[in-house]
């Protein structure tokens, strides 16, 4: 039953052409802006990766003892936030705060915008130490999902995603649902990717102060809310 509500409820054509041609737009927009100094933070959606949020982000991933931290990011879009906090890690460890083997995965189904990360973040990838991994793959997370992904991640990383499909999600009879269509392929997706048998987390970034969606879904231990204010940021909500 599961796997029939997550392939019919999946992300048509239509859905990801728009977002091809929007950061074809992007990009096209940013190479005729060249000449003026650039901010990666001004493509950052809902907060900007500075120190204090990286931090407060960092302070929520599960403690392990297990040698690798897998991290999935899902709807990456142009952000830098897994770089962002790739880099943050890998100074925690040179500083004596954390011995581990990071590997990040940040994913989107837009082929144009995942051509745009690896092209922007290649020099970076490719000074990676042994111990740490950056790569931009695609995945449609409200799909069925291969075996190899199952249960694998320590936690999952959302800025967006989520609030993309409540805002595009309509319902035939209001309050009919407890999830909005795509709300329920999502995060029984999300559910199926978290390892299992440790405190793997799913953190999402929200302007929302409440994810009702989140919150009634069965699959998750507890839903806990952290109002994140910052100078000249905005306000983000993190719910893990």
């Amino acid at each position: 039953m599961a796997s029939k509500e997550v392939s019919s409820a999946k992300q048509n054509d239509k859905t990801i052409d728009f977002w091809d041609t929007f950061y074809k737009d992007l990009n096209t927009n940013v190479n005729a802006n060249e000449e003026q100094p650039s901010n990666n933070n001004d493509l950052e959606w809902i907060v900007a990766d500075k120190p204090v949020v990286l931090d407060k982000i960092l302070s929520l991933f599960p403690i392990t003892r297990q040698p690798s931290i897998h991290i999935l990011e899902i709807g990456c879009g142009v952000s830098q936030l897994s770089r962002s906090l790739l880099e943050r890690m890998i100074r925690q460890q040179e500083d004596g705060k954390a011995h581990h083997v990071y590997e990040f995965v940040s994913t989107d189904v837009s082929l144009v915008c995942l051509q745009h990360n690896r092209d922007r973040d290649a020099a970076y990838i490719a000074s990676l130490p042994d111990a740490a991994t950056l790569t931009y793959t695609e995945l449609n997370v409200v799909k069925e999902l291969p075996a190899c992904q199952m249960h694998k991640y320590d936690a999952i990383l959302d800025k967006g995603t989520c609030d993309t499909f409540l805002f595009r999600s309509k319902r035939t009879q209001k309050g009919s649902a407890s999830h909005a269509p795509l709300l329920k392929p999502l995060l029984n997706n999300v559910h199926r990717l978290l390892r299992s048998g440790c405190k793997a987390k799913y953190i999402i970034i929200s302007p929302r102060s409440k994810l009702k969606s989140v919150r009634d879904f069965n699959g998750f231990v507890s839903v806990n809310r952290t109002k994140m204010s910052t100078d000249f940021l905005g306000d983000a909500v993190l719910v893990k």
